[in-house]
């Protein structure tokens, strides 16, 4: 079976370790991400995280076919990812 793993901070990975997710620790995300293990399905990161990464780390692992990777909102709201199609919108001139 597939792995699904959190990258972020310790709140938002107790609620998701119930839910049979693996944790990793998040200062050491970037290493992971570089050589994530084969059986690793689905990443998430929480933005604190993911704005941690050296550049061009986050859009290398994103290219990949596997493992999946999101950026998802910390459990409290705080950090939220930025809204990619609401930006996309209004640099098309589509926005409302």
């Amino acid at each position: 079976m597939k792995d699904i793993w959190l990258f972020g901070d310790r709140l938002t990975a107790a609620g998701f370790r119930l839910a049979g997710v693996r944790i990793g620790d998040g200062g050491r995300a970037a290493e992971w991400l570089a050589n994530p293990p084969e059986e690793a399905a689905l990443v998430l990161l929480t933005p604190g995280v993911a704005e941690g990464l050296p550049a061009g780390l986050l859009d290398r692992a994103r290219l990949r076919l596997r493992p999946l990777l999101m950026v998802i909102p910390d459990v409290r709201g705080r950090e939220r990812p930025a809204d990619i199609a609401a930006q996309l919108k209004q640099q098309l001139g589509m926005a409302e």
